[in-house]
């Protein structure tokens, strides 16, 4: 889903039927709202989702009081849930579900189908989006880098999917290639230029139509299986890219400019714990240099 289709959903399945459609939004209490998020609380639902609900609830008051005079926000109260037990665990096992490039070498080795391994080489090492890397078409490709200006989408009703602006404005972004993986791509194109109804139009992995990610999936646990590597999300190639970048360390505002973060903050939160070791790394190498330093020889004082 995309963000209107997050928002839309939640208004319908989880806000409106708790509430009584012709009870005005400026008699609700505080005390209603506490009701509701109990109400919220009780669903079998991840934290994650349960907190974009609730993010909608939150901000229908919040447009109301900016826009039309409501008095006083009876949600300002009204608290984020926090994750169990369980999620922070799961959470802690993704920040180590990555590949390194070995992982990636072994995979791709197994994938006998080109458009899939261009696909999954270019997931790794750019870390966009896949209905990012999904959209591009040709005509995106240029001077070593391509361009990100649009997504796919699945869920839809209007087809099987559909092509929609980015996530944000921070998305709109060039990811730089390096000229090995700009390389690998013109190789790719010339190959797919051989097709006599080609054009720039055409979808880079797809051609006519984006590749479906049924078939995706499915090409990648057979590789995974076939590979003996860690499995591993789709998604997890993004985080793979950002957290080698972070690892070697690659400047954090430059990472996240290239994931296409709306906030530096959201990339420091995610990968905080490759930040700490890097902070060790630092340390160790900078005892190295004083190591290397005869103390006794250094004239003055403190």
């Amino acid at each position: 889903f995309g963000t209107y289709d997050k928002s839309r959903n939640s208004i319908e399945r989880h806000i409106l039927p708790n509430f009584e459609s012709d009870k005005s939004i400026a008699k609700n209490t505080n005390l209603d709202c506490r009701k509701y998020y109990e109400t919220l609380d009780k669903l079998n639902y991840s934290t994650v989702y349960k907190n974009d609900v609730l993010l909608t609830f939150k901000s229908i008051f919040k447009h109301a009081e900016k826009y039309f005079n409501l008095k006083s926000d009876p949600t300002r109260f009204v608290e984020r849930f926090k994750p169990s037990f369980d999620e922070q665990m799961k959470k802690k096992e993704k920040e180590t579900n990555i590949w390194s490039d070995e992982d990636l070498s072994k995979f791709i080795s197994k994938i006998d189908n080109q458009v899939y391994k261009e696909l999954f080489i270019m997931l790794y090492y750019t870390g966009m989006r896949l209905g990012e890397a999904l959209a591009l078409t040709w005509n995106d490709f240029h001077d070593n880098s391509v361009s990100i200006n649009k997504s796919i989408t699945r869920k839809t009703q209007k087809g099987s999917y559909e092509v929609r602006q980015p996530k944000n404005v921070s998305s709109y972004r060039i990811i730089g290639l390096g000229s090995n993986l700009s390389n690998q791509l013109i190789r790719f194109k010339k190959e797919e230029m051989k097709e006599a109804s080609f054009t720039n139009d055409w979808f880079v992995f797809g051609r006519k139509k984006p590749l479906v990610l049924v078939s995706i999936d499915r090409v990648k646990e057979a590789a995974i299986k076939a590979a003996g590597v860690k499995r591993i999300r789709i998604h997890d190639l993004r985080h793979s890219h950002a957290s080698n970048l972070i690892a070697s360390g690659a400047n954090i505002v430059a990472v996240s400019k290239r994931l296409g973060h709306s906030d530096v903050n959201m990339t420091l939160k995610a990968y905080t714990h490759l930040l700490k070791q890097t902070e060790t790394d630092l340390v160790n190498n900078l005892n190295k240099t004083i190591s290397m330093i005869n103390f006794n020889n250094v004239k003055g004082s403190i």
